[in-house]
């Protein structure tokens, strides 16, 4: 055992958000190849930008955390839920700024799917 690891653990690995964008299935070494810039992996060509799919990750787990809170699954959760809107609000309005550093061809549509999500967070109640 080195450093507390032990060596004959099975190690785990998992996939961020972004596994939805692969065009199909690839080896472990194809995707750390990826990760390492020594071969390009495919994806999907219509894919949203990063940034919208985080945010609407986070836009779900909002609404998910809110539905609990109206059930009484996350007592005092009150102020940390308006305080996490807000926080989203916030990045909204970043990413409305970051659009004119975007491609032309891909701008439009990354700021038709921010309003989109900008209206679904307006709908929330707390």
């Amino acid at each position: 055992m080195n450093n507390n690891i032990d060596g004959n653990a099975t190690p785990a690995i998992t996939t961020g958000p972004n596994i939805i964008n692969f065009s199909s299935i690839f080896s472990l070494e194809e995707l750390v190849n990826n990760i390492y810039g020594r071969i390009p992996i495919p994806l999907k060509k219509n894919r949203k930008h990063m940034f919208i799919t985080e945010l609407g990750l986070n836009i779900e787990k909002l609404k998910k955390d809110i539905w609990d809170f109206k059930k009484g699954l996350l007592p005092g959760a009150q102020k940390h839920l308006k305080e996490y809107k807000k926080n989203l609000a916030g990045g909204i309005e970043y990413y409305k700024k970051l659009a004119d550093q975007i491609i032309d061809d891909k701008k439009q549509r990354f700021l038709a799917d921010l309003q989109k999500l900008a209206r679904t967070l307006d709908a929330l109640t707390i």
